[in-house]
């Protein structure tokens, strides 16, 4: 049984997930010495824990490919 219920949907679940991932970023920078990322590398950051989180939630065998 996947970790979210039928109360809301997959798309409210990763809205919700985007925002927390942001956060973690957010924090990651503070940790830093709130020295901002580029913002390539946030991006980069953002979709990486999102995606990671998504495929664990949704319980996907797939492997998360990082380009070179």
């Amino acid at each position: 049984m996947p970790p979210y219920s039928d109360e809301k949907t997959k798309e409210q679940y990763a809205a919700l997930l985007a925002h927390e991932a942001l956060h973690a970023i957010q924090e990651m920078r503070d940790l830093n010495g709130g020295d901002p990322f580029c913002q390539e590398t946030e991006a980069y950051l953002l979709q990486m824990i999102v995606q990671d989180c998504l495929q664990i939630a949704w319980g996907s065998n797939c492997v998360r490919k990082v380009e070179a």
